[in-house]
């Protein structure tokens, strides 16, 4: 794996841009599972806020939009590395309430609010099944 690596990064410094898979490693090229999972819920978290800041208004989207930009930008961001790693159940909860704070950040709800109506509307598959499916 490591080699693997290591020539992927040499193809790119020489085609003349860096590679950086962003995937954190630990000492012997295992995979840090609880920076992985870090790293992309704080990717999700910072893109949500970057639409804060440009000042996009939840309520200037009719509801179906809004969910598919979740389930197209959102859900990505926090899905990425699942098929590659094992997840402990702690971990696949901490990516539930991340996609919970980002459908209530979208659909304009305060952080007490109950997102249930909104994931049945919605219908995604909760974090557990999508790590089995791409488990498969």
């Amino acid at each position: 794996m490591s080699e693997l690596l290591q020539l992927c990064e040499q193809h790119s410094l020489e085609s003349g841009f860096r590679w950086n898979p962003n995937i954190p490693f630990k000492p012997g090229f295992y995979l840090h599972k609880q920076e992985l999972v870090i790293n992309h819920v704080s990717r999700a978290l910072a893109a949500m806020n970057q639409f804060s800041s440009i000042n996009v208004n939840p309520k200037d989207f009719s509801r179906l939009p809004a969910a598919r930009f979740y389930l197209q930008m959102m859900r990505s961001q926090s899905e990425y590395g699942l098929a590659i790693n094992t997840f402990t159940s702690a971990q696949a909860i901490q990516r539930e309430n991340t996609q919970k704070h980002c459908l209530r950040t979208i659909f304009g709800g305060s952080s007490y609010s109950f997102v249930n109506i909104i994931m049945d509307l919605i219908n995604p598959l909760t974090m557990k099944e999508r790590i089995n499916i791409l488990k498969t």
